[in-house]
């Protein structure tokens, strides 16, 4: 894959915090940012089917970091919270205006869906990215990070 120029919208919460890099890790320039188990950063990916998801969407990459010659912590990565226009999955999980105010999970570092399957069946596999805000014909509009993490159906 290759980095990203993902869009954002200003006049909301954006702001820009660093993360320690997961060891052997590559996170390009423009795609979501997760944290793993151990609460370092690395690229999103989804979990295999029938694993529930642990990976916590903390932002969009700000610049490539690769520290794949490096151990955990060795670089930092800058994640930016805010409203970013992801791809809009096509596979029977489009979001529509329909899904506004919902949350949305990760398909892959630069695809969102409207539920936390990637297969049928099993466990949740896709992590919350955050809010769905609007959808136009070049993607999905979606408050992405910490902030954002909550289900605002509950």
């Amino acid at each position: 894959m290759a980095e990203r120029a993902t869009p954002r919208r200003t006049g909301m919460i954006d702001y820009v915090e660093s993360y320690d890099v997961a060891a052997s890790t590559k996170i390009e320039a423009g795609k979501m940012v997760a944290l793993n188990a151990a609460g370092n950063a690395k690229e999103y990916a989804a979990a295999a089917d029938g694993v529930t998801a642990t990976e916590i969407v903390v932002g969009r990459c700000e610049e490539t970091v690769d520290n794949a010659d490096g151990s955990a912590g060795d670089k930092k990565v800058r994640a930016r919270i805010g409203v970013f226009r992801w791809n809009n999955d096509t596979a029977g999980k489009l979001a529509t205006k329909a899904h506004i105010g919902d949350t949305v999970y990760g398909t892959d570092a630069e695809t969102i869906q409207t539920d936390a399957q990637t297969a049928a069946g099993g466990n949740a596999e896709a992590a919350r990215v955050g809010i769905l805000i609007a959808v136009d014909d070049e993607g999905a509009w979606v408050a992405t990070g910490l902030p954002f993490r909550f289900d605002p159906k509950i």
